[in-house]
């Protein structure tokens, strides 16, 4: 790893808070690709996590919280409750925030800055990672590395291009342990992990499960 590469990295621990239990955000993202355009909202609180998105016209919410990856149709008011996996646990203790880490990660594993350029009225980094199955380019605030404004993603076996920007970034918000947790009133189907890998083997989960490293963890979902 280039001495550029390290210093870019202190930084950005230096940028991410302590405490990491109290620390907030939000962001929105607008995904654009071959299967179309689609709009995610973020939130966070230390490592617990709320994403909506609109699937087919139906509000799908993501909420990951301590133990538990909840995923609920919002319209339908029915969803699932599965307790996560050792290994998404054992990942909770980094500190991360649950979303948006492409910065983070493209610098971990060894991206070359390639240029600093104005996105949006903002000056951002970009850096490139290449390999034989994909090229990824991360445009990161130049002075907040930790935030990602837009990725960039080219699949040389396809070779389609997806596109995500992060936009309305806000941070240190009021965000109560509730807001993680499905509505009391909706119909929450409860599993634990190995449950829900039987059932998924059986085709009997009609939730999507997205942001799956929140529930397996990272090390699972790339192997």
């Amino acid at each position: 790893m280039t001495l550029r590469i390290l210093a870019t990295l202190f930084v950005l621990t230096l940028a991410c808070p302590t405490g990491a239990e109290e620390y907030s955000w939000y962001a929105q993202a607008i995904s654009d690709g071959s299967s179309g355009i689609s709009i995610t909202h973020f939130w966070s609180k230390g490592r617990s996590l709320r994403a909506l998105t609109i699937i087919h016209g139906r509000p799908i919410a993501t909420m990951v919280h301590r133990d538990w990856y909840y995923v609920v149709d919002e319209l339908s008011g029915k969803g699932l409750a599965i307790q996560r996996g050792t290994q998404a646990l054992r990942e909770d203790a980094t500190g991360m925030r649950p979303f948006a880490q492409e910065a983070t990660r493209i610098l971990e594993q060894g991206a070359e800055k390639v240029r600093t350029e104005s996105l949006e009225g903002r000056r951002v980094d970009v850096w490139r990672l290449t390999d034989e199955s994909a090229r990824r380019e991360v445009w990161a605030a130049e002075d907040r590395p930790d935030i990602p404004m837009m990725v960039e993603i080219f699949d040389r076996g396809t070779s389609e291009t997806r596109t995500i920007r992060y936009v309305n970034w806000s941070w240190e918000l009021t965000i109560p342990e509730r807001f993680f947790r499905p509505d009391a009133r909706f119909v929450i189907d409860r599993m634990s992990y190995d449950e829900y890998l039987r059932r998924t083997t059986d085709a009997a989960v009609s939730l999507p499960v997205l942001y799956a490293s929140l529930l397996h963890g990272v090390k699972r979902v790339g192997k």
